[in-house]
């Protein structure tokens, strides 16, 4: 499972580095902090079901957190600005569903679904972030 989650978070950057909403993206931390806007993506963790369908099927969830950061000089605007990264950011994970594949929807959750998002406080004005959680669902025979 680990390299098929591996594989997962590749292609979830790889999907938000081609909406183009970000300067820069990338594993949690992101690569290049001073970027903006930004988004960084972290594994929360992985779940495993038993399959009510075919022996030796395991159905798997990952979650992830997608961070998004921008920055602008007024706060109202950089909360508007954070809105529409949101917005971006949900599209570009949600034109392929599957994930180029590797996802499917299972009785556990869709195929990638976004769960929440979040606006974080403004800790260093003018810096805003927010949080997407998503969970993606994908079957392992044993050796994914």
């Amino acid at each position: 499972m680990a390299s098929t989650v591996t594989i997962l978070l590749d292609a979830l950057i790889a999907a938000l580095r081609t909406g183009g909403a970000f300067a820069d993206v990338g594993l949690s931390p992101a690569g290049n902090a001073t970027a903006v806007p930004r988004a960084s993506v972290c594994l929360d963790g992985t779940e495993t079901f038993a399959s009510d369908d075919v022996a030796g099927e395991t159905w798997c969830r990952a979650r992830v957190t997608v961070d998004v950061h921008t920055r602008d000089t007024d706060a109202g605007q950089a909360v508007r600005r954070l809105q529409t990264l949101l917005d971006a950011a949900e599209a570009a994970l949600l034109v392929d569903p599957s994930q180029g594949g590797l996802c499917r929807a299972l009785p556990v959750g869709q195929a990638t679904e976004i769960v929440s998002r979040q606006l974080s406080p403004a800790v260093h004005r003018p810096q805003a972030a927010a949080t997407l959680s998503v969970r993606c669902h994908f079957v392992s025979t044993g050796g994914a």
